[in-house]
């Protein structure tokens, strides 16, 4: 491979080598070992995740050391796994228990409810073999004087992940959750971005040098923000999120870490606009914005070049060339640019997806390797999703290799772009002719955009369950959002009424209903929502609020005591705020009844009734999928089967696997209802998924043949009214085109388009040439018009006069024949049928083709048929003139009968 890269690229990889080293030897990827195999057909290596000793199978988190492509850290949500080797072996560490900080503002005692990790990163490694720093964070929730609450969770490994220290007692009190971390080399240096919620909601930046023995603070005030980085370049901090990015010089330039000042001065707007990820490659730094654009600038920021780039975008890495980058988009799922050098100005963006499996977060490894069995330079490349890691050698010609001839599974590469076939046909027809081509067209799953809002009971039998809710969701995101779902997330809580008239109040113990998030991004809020769910109150007869909180969630109508004692029960306006377009989902977990209205005369628990529910549901399109959590005799599933059912939310054909096991627990067409015991230590998540998986997503696609229509029709439905978007779907549509007199010499495009939602998914344009003249008459006219033409020819010119006395024929013909110039019955049809078969075809029998032909066989020009004429006349005349003569002679003679 290297060898193909030419003069000017050899030089530059050459100088590379000079300055960056060389990654890891590449266990994984240059022997075999259990845990590691390669597809043949895309050259991926799928590295299987660790079997975690707790928590859920699924990863949540991961990073790779960027100098060293073997040194992995991942993260269940619960555990931490580390490898040296690429994935083929893999150590879990005790993870140190949560520190309880001193009490907080919020007053004490303070109860531990649980705790998480939701990020690790690595630091570069100084070499191979020599220990770098590893870093894990997370949130430990607790409940101080009866109000949960988040405190920060930081832990530190500064043996390369062989042992974790809590260093979260060093971090200033705070409540709240650290977002992000970034290492600073190898020595314990990092910075830390935090969400503080109390007493007032905002984002700080602080910077620790010795490993997260002491912290001091950068900057504070921020708004919502969700990542940071370093401008070494230019000295400055920049931090991004859907608030903008942001820049501000550094409180140190980071060569002295151990000196530092503090402030609390506030940063530059460099873009309002949704930075959804940012990479710094030297002077440049790129902001990746959700309009779909790219912002670079090489001077700090000071000046930006807005360039295009792919939508829909999930993550960005940049490589260890300047100008090389990984995107993981909506449209392809790993897209790889190369460097903006001369040297390689033959190289273009390569769509180096997966073909049997969806990842994000891709990560660069900042340093070329030389593996074993790959010829020449290659660049690790790193992706992600819950089941496995992905890894990739990108060649230095950035070109992608052939697909291998080896099937390696049966499973069909997942379509992921829409099509129409044939594409942009030519059609040239002669005039009068028609041709019918088949259109395939293939689409893609194309989901809806998808809202999903948990709802839980948090009454005090839920408690196994909550904990469950919250360490699982993180990887119900991953897997919904590495599928490439425009996914969005809202949560809530309920309990039930105030028992007693006078006695507790929506945020006391018991509450109908609660909103902790409206539908939103996966970001750090919706963390911060998920780590505030705690469990208390309920009632003695054990029924909850499901239906009001149901009802509230979809109408956010809210909810007055009927009676005016306890006042407002649920303010208005508080529903989970559904998108319009997106596919509507109510994911409700309970373990009791749910509690119904009573009487006019009871007005305790003033409520909605059942069937007002599941209308409001049907009214406003939601779809309610069910958890029935097993921790008593009481079970909701019986009213969430009906709501379920009502609401549309049937399980696909195939059935549904609520736990994994491989048995069909939901039967097609039965409501989405899962159980799940939280005593059997199994994640939630699991079932989470499969219940999403389940729904149907169902939308009209159209095709059309667009433009002039008198050269193109289709000759089949193209209307197709309820079609499950979230499968690969083919269709075929017949066009038939046609040239017709107003046409003749004309060129015409059509356009054959599908779409959906109201967008077009695909089209093709199909241009159709009509060539030649008008067109002779049918078959049957020009027959005629000869038959004509010979009549009128062989017509006998008027009788002469009869001579005067000349001698009677003694013995007359009783059957004189009238004409004796024309032919008989017998005799006309015994020519017409020559002059047919002389005449040939009169339509034309060229083929119609996609593109126009050489030497086409031209008809019959016009002028053929009148010479055709005019011989047969001249035979006919000659045939005539000959009998005239002989009639006269024998009457001359006397011999005429």
């Amino acid at each position: 491979m290297l060898g193909r890269l030419g003069g000017r690229r050899l030089v530059a990889l050459v100088l590379l080598s000079a300055s960056l080293p060389l990654a890891g030897a590449g266990h994984a990827a240059s022997k075999h070992c259990a845990n590691v195999t390669q597809n043949k057909a895309d050259l991926w290596f799928k590295i299987a995740a660790p079997g975690f000793k707790a928590g859920g199978a699924g990863m949540t988190t991961y990073d790779v050391d960027p100098q060293d492509a073997d040194n992995l850290l991942v993260s269940n949500g619960t555990g931490i796994a580390v490898s040296h080797d690429g994935g083929c072996s893999w150590a879990q560490p005790a993870v140190p228990s949560a520190e309880l900080l001193p009490a907080l503002p919020l007053g004490d005692p303070t109860k531990l409810v649980s705790q998480s990790i939701t990020q690790v990163r690595v630091s570069s490694s100084p070499g191979r073999g020599r220990p770098y720093t590893a870093w894990a964070l997370g949130v430990t929730g607790v409940v101080t004087a009866g109000a949960p609450s988040n405190q920060p969770r930081i832990l530190v490994s500064e043996n390369s992940g062989a042992t974790f220290a809590d260093r979260s007692s060093s971090f200033p009190q705070r409540v709240g959750q650290p977002v992000a971390v970034r290492p600073l080399g190898s020595a314990g240096a990092a910075l830390l971005l935090f969400h503080q919620t109390a007493p007032q909601n905002s984002y700080e930046v602080y910077l620790t040098a010795d490993g997260g023995r002491s912290w001091g603070l950068m900057y504070s005030g921020l708004p919502a923000v969700s990542d940071l980085g370093f401008d070494r370049f230019h000295g400055q901090l920049l931090v991004w999120g859907s608030s903008g990015l942001f820049r501000a010089p550094a409180s140190s330039n980071f060569t002295d870490l151990t000196v530092y000042q503090t402030t609390t001065g506030t940063m530059a707007r460099v873009v309002g606009d949704d930075v959804r990820a940012v990479t710094i490659q030297g002077l440049e730094v790129t902001a990746y914005l959700g309009t779909g654009q790219r912002l670079v600038s090489r001077d700090g920021g000071k000046s930006l070049a807005r360039r295009a780039a792919p939508s829909g975008l999930y993550s960005a890495s940049a490589g260890p060339l300047m100008g090389m980058v990984a995107l993981s988009t909506v449209t392809t799922n790993v897209r790889v640019e190369p460097p903006d050098d001369p040297a390689f100005k033959k190289a273009k963006p390569a769509n180096f997806s997966p073909t049997d499996a969806n990842v994000s977060d891709v990560k660069f490894v900042q340093a070329f390797d030389n593996k074993p069995g790959f010829r020449g330079v290659v660049f690790p490349l790193y992706a992600f999703n819950p089941s496995a890691l992905y890894l990739r050698m990108i060649p230095a010609s950035f070109n992608v290799p052939p697909p291998a001839t080896v099937q390696v599974s049966p499973r069909h590469p997942r379509l992921r772009e829409a099509s129409i076939t044939p594409a942009n046909p030519t059609i040239t027809l002669k005039t009068g002719q028609r041709r019918t081509v088949d259109f395939a067209v293939a689409l893609p799953p194309t989901p809806t955009p998808l809202d999903v809002y948990f709802m839980t009971d948090s009454t005090g039998s839920m408690s196994s369950a909550i904990s469950s809710v919250q360490e699982g969701v993180q990887e119900i995101i991953d897997n919904l959002t590495a599928t490439g779902v425009d996914v969005n997330f809202g949560v809530a809580d309920f309990r039930d009424y105030p028992e007693q008239a006078g006695t507790g109040n929506p945020t006391g113990d018991n509450y109908p209903y609660k909103r902790w998030r409206a539908i939103g991004p996966p970001d750090s809020q919706l963390a911060d929502a998920l780590a505030s769910l705690t469990t208390g109150g309920g009632t003695t007869d054990g029924d909850d609020s499901a239906l009001e909180a149901v009802y509230q969630a979809v109408t956010g109508a809210g909810r007055t005591d009927p009676l005016l004692v306890r006042g407002t029960l649920i303010p208005s306006g508080q529903d989970a705020r559904f998108r319009e377009n997106a596919l509507k989902v109510v994911l409700l977990a309970s373990d009791d009844e749910m509690r119904h209205p009573g009487p006019p005369s009871n007005p305790t628990y003033p409520g909605p009734a059942l069937a007002v529910v599941s209308q409001a549901l049907q009214d406003h399109d939601v779809h309610l999928v069910g958890i029935a959590v097993h921790t008593s005799k009481a079970s909701a599933r019986a009213d969430m089967q009906r709501l379920a059912r009502e609401s549309h939310t049937l399980a696909p054909a195939a059935g549904i696997d609520c736990d994994g096991d491989g048995e069909i627990d939901i039967r097609g067409g039965d409501p989405i209802v899962c159980g799940f015991s939280p005593d059997t230590g199994d994640s939630i998540a699991p079932t989470f998924t499969a219940l999403l998986e389940g729904i149907r997503d169902y939308a009209a696609v159209d095709l059309a043949v667009t433009g002039d229509v008198g050269v193109a029709k289709p000759l089949a439905p193209t209307h197709f009214p309820k079609v499950n978007v979230k499968a690969v779907n083919h269709f075929r549509l017949p066009v038939e085109f046609s040239c017709d007199q107003d046409h003749a010499g004309l060129t015409t495009r059509v356009q054959v388009s599908a779409s959906s939602r109201g967008a077009v998914l695909a089209s093709t344009s199909a241009t159709v040439r009509c060539v030649g003249p008008a067109p002779p008459p049918e078959r049957h006219e020009v027959t005629r018009a000869i038959a004509g033409a010979v009549v009128a020819v062989l017509a006998p010119p008027p009788p002469p006069p009869v001579p005067q006395g000349p001698p009677t024929n003694p013995n007359p013909n009783p059957n004189p024949n009238a004409n004796v110039g024309a032919a008989t019955n017998e005799e006309d049809q015994a020519q017409l049928a020559t002059a047919e078969n002389d005449q040939g075809n009169s339509e034309g029998t060229e083929e119609v083709a996609f593109s126009a032909r050489r030497n086409d066989t031209v008809p019959l020009p016009d002028l053929a048929w009148v010479g055709l004429v005019m011989l047969l006349s001249a035979a006919a005349f000659g045939t005539h003139l000959a009998r005239r003569n002989a009639a006269w002679g024998q009457l001359r003679t006397g011999e005429a009968r």
